[in-house]
């Protein structure tokens, strides 16, 4: 695979036309998504979700971006930080 799950393309939400019909369409199956790996062996879980839904007469793919909440990121960012303070001050 060639597919890189930390593209920017990824970051965002994103719709592709899968199928245009002339009639209405309705009844689309549950699509189910397994864990799949980018070419760097990345996990695609907990990146984003895909579905698919029909619009007018068009069948479009959905990929819904999983972004994290900033309380979490905050939370991360504050840890990483303190511990790279520790680190500095015991000499490693």
């Amino acid at each position: 695979s060639t597919v890189d799950w930390t593209n920017a393309l990824w970051g965002s939400n994103q719709q592709w036309l899968v199928y245009s019909g002339a009639t209405s369409l309705s009844g689309l199956p549950a699509l189910t998504v397994i864990n799949w790996d980018d070419a760097s062996g990345l996990d695609f879980d907990g990146i984003g979700t895909f579905s698919l839904a029909s619009v007018g007469n068009n069948v479009v793919l959905n990929y819904t971006a999983i972004i994290p909440e900033p309380s979490r990121a905050m939370l991360l960012l504050l840890g990483l930080l303190s511990l790279g303070f520790r680190r500095r001050r015991n000499g490693f």
